[in-house]
């Protein structure tokens, strides 16, 4: 089995990571590896990805990957996009919905970016590949199951559900969270950097 170092400090996406790895039939497995990167300021999620591996060609010794998102509101000129963490902290989930007041249904759009960035410092390589998932924003921020993701989960409704994830049933979640064609961001980058990891393509 190969071990390729995932540097995050996100215990759930290393659980994710190795859940889709495993359900592809990959004989790949992620292990948790923490390093402070200076990621700067970016709205481009695949930019960062991409710092972050150059960065880790310095540091590893072990192929890796990394990832790096952003929650971008067609509304809101795509705010609060790749500073979620400053948006929550500071005008908060229900400040975003707020922010939204007025805007009707249709157009309450958004997209999830995930890039997921992976380099083999042995044979000098890197390649970083970004993914999408699209939906709509709730009227309200609906209480229930976040599955560990936070409180976007009780906003989002995305493409081709009825309900926020909050609300998903077990079925749905599984669904939503292993699907590498139209499922979750993070599903269909990873997606794409195992079959370029077990390839041997980069």
């Amino acid at each position: 089995m190969q071990v390729v170092d995932f540097i995050t400090s996100n215990e759930n996406k290393i659980e994710w990571a190795n859940e889709i790895a495993s359900k592809g039939g990959y004989d790949i497995r992620f292990k948790k590896r923490h390093y402070e990167f200076e990621e700067g300021r970016s709205t481009d999620p695949e930019e960062i990805a991409l710092k972050k591996v150059r960065q880790g060609m310095e540091v590893e010794t072990n192929p890796f990957v990394v990832e790096d998102s952003g929650f971008f509101i067609d509304a809101l000129n795509g705010f609060p996009g790749t500073f979620v963490k400053f948006g929550l902290s500071t005008i908060g989930i229900k400040g975003i919905i707020t922010l939204l007041n007025g805007v009707n249904g249709e157009e309450r759009t958004y997209s999830i970016k995930s890039a997921i960035g992976y380099g083999n410092p042995e044979l000098k390589t890197k390649k970083v590949v970004i993914s999408s998932s699209i939906g709509k924003i709730g009227s309200e921020f609906v209480y229930g199951n976040d599955h560990g993701w936070g409180e976007i989960m009780g906003i989002i409704i995305p493409d081709g559900y009825a309900t926020t994830v909050t609300l998903f049933s077990d079925t749905d979640w599984q669904h939503y969270r292993n699907d590498v064609i139209k499922g979750d961001a993070f599903s269909v980058s990873l997606g794409k950097i195992l079959k370029i990891i077990s390839d041997g393509s980069v």
